[in-house]
């Protein structure tokens, strides 16, 4: 979708997330990328890597409604769904505090009329997770991941807002999506989330 359509006016996006979106070849950057020679089209990342809900909430105010924008993509929740590969599992942040969390969150930005992409998270590989960080002893919980994506999709379909389903698209991709450390997407998973957000975006 790009050269993208003329616009009527200007906008912009503002990518909320962890380092999956700050990191790397993000798919914030690409689109940036693609639109620098399109005034009326740009992304603002507020995403910090390692922040979970409760870390975007602490800064909400100063990072993410202090700014003008039209658009929200939020893609987080990945780090919420860390937990300690002990015999406690104990989760960093627990499955309540994060849907508390991501509610504020979307009725915040939706009382100030913005639009919102809500974006379903990739699974993670937790063989090369302990591979890449061996000295960490934290693992994800499929599980975890599986009942916070159900929730995501709920939460989209209960709000009216957009929802580009990630990870049922890389169910249905036959490649690997992940960089070698299990967690962060690569280049193809990138790209995946780009097409997916470009068919939503004006």
């Amino acid at each position: 979708k790009f050269p993208a359509e003329s616009l009527d006016r200007p906008y912009i996006v503002t990518a909320i997330g962890d380092s999956l979106t700050s990191d790397r070849e993000s798919y914030a950057k690409i689109l940036n990328h693609l639109w620098r020679d399109d005034p009326k089209r740009k992304i603002i990342d507020c995403a910090v890597s390692g922040d979970t809900t409760h870390h975007i909430i602490n800064r909400f105010y100063s990072t993410v409604l202090n700014k003008s924008f039209d658009w929200a993509i939020i893609f987080l929740v990945t780090n919420d769904c860390r937990e300690l590969a002990d015999e406690a599992h104990v989760s960093i942040i627990s499955f309540e505090e994060y849907k508390r969390n991501i509610n504020y969150i979307t009725e915040s930005l939706l009382k100030r009329n913005k639009k919102i992409i809500h974006v379903t998270i990739p699974y993670v590989d937790n063989e090369r997770l302990r591979e890449f960080f061996p000295d960490a002893n934290w693992r994800y919980d499929k599980k975890r991941i599986n009942i916070t994506n159900d929730f995501i999709r709920k939460l989209s379909n209960r709000y009216k807002t957009k929802l580009a389903d990630l990870s049922r698209e890389i169910d249905n991709f036959k490649g690997d999506v992940l960089e070698p450390d299990g967690i962060h997407l690569n280049q193809q998973g990138q790209i995946l989330l780009c097409e997916m957000l470009l068919k939503i975006l004006p």
